[in-house]
């Protein structure tokens, strides 16, 4: 999903729940450090004016290596947005390392895990650990922040950019009965046809709302958030490619 709307949504989300003001901003914040990963401060000023990942991964050399942000369009980080790391993949897979990061940003956010800011992410025990088994990508990375208010309501922001595109035509195919029948693959897709296809699945605004609600009311009175329900897999879900947006 476009930057600008992961942050609409959450902003429309939070609308009337009842918390801090600083907790609600560095939630937003967070709702768009999926994307930015290093550069989530640095870039916030630029999110209305126009489409900062054009800028920022456009071309591979802009974004070279084993950057979090690389990775996590071109590489193997791509379950940071509900997404396969490359066709082929198959669903139970990509849904479990989708599910590894609602287990790590859940106890982040709640307080069951705790973490250096410094440290490299895989060198301990977090849910994530194998997902960044073969990178050495620190936390402040990809919270970019060391400030560990900051991270724990950013990982809440995490949780609903998740959400956001599970619900988001382009990452992922779902059926009538709103279970995922496949999930999508960035690097086999047109990347016009994939932005065509970045935004909310139509008939699914309210329900994408009621899940961020829900996340961010969950951890304000110390419930972990159920992502359950919105990673069901049809009976016959398919592994992943690049779908119409190929």
């Amino acid at each position: 999903m476009l930057l600008p709307n992961h942050k609409g949504y959450t902003e429309e989300a939070l609308w009337n729940v009842d918390i801090g003001t600083d907790i609600k901003n560095q939630i937003i914040v967070g709702s768009t450090a999926n994307d930015l990963c290093e550069f989530t401060n640095e870039m916030q000023s630029l999110i209305h004016s126009k489409d900062v990942m054009d800028g920022l991964v456009g071309s591979k050399e802009k974004a070279f290596g084993f950057s979090a942000i690389y990775q996590s369009h071109f590489g193997d980080l791509t379950s940071m947005h509900s997404m396969a790391k490359a066709s082929g993949e198959s669903p139970e897979t990509t849904r479990s390392e989708i599910i590894s990061w609602f287990q790590f940003l859940n106890g982040l956010a709640l307080g069951s895990i705790v973490i250096d800011p410094d440290a490299k992410i895989g060198e301990d025990s977090v849910p994530i650990r194998e997902i960044f088994s073969k990178h050495t990508i620190e936390y402040d990375q990809i919270f970019d922040s060391e400030d560990m208010f900051e991270i724990k309501n950013r990982a809440i922001g995490m949780m609903c950019h998740l959400i956001q595109d599970l619900f988001t035509y382009s990452h992922c195919n779902r059926n009538s009965h709103n279970e995922v029948l496949k999930f999508y693959c960035y690097q086999s897709q047109n990347k016009q046809k994939h932005k065509e296809g970045d935004h909310v699945i139509t008939g699914l605004k309210q329900e994408l709302l009621n899940q961020c609600r829900s996340c961010v009311e969950n951890i304000s009175n110390n419930i972990e958030y159920d992502y359950g329900q919105i990673l069901s897999l049809d009976n016959d879900a398919q592994d992943s490619d690049g779908g119409i947006f190929a």
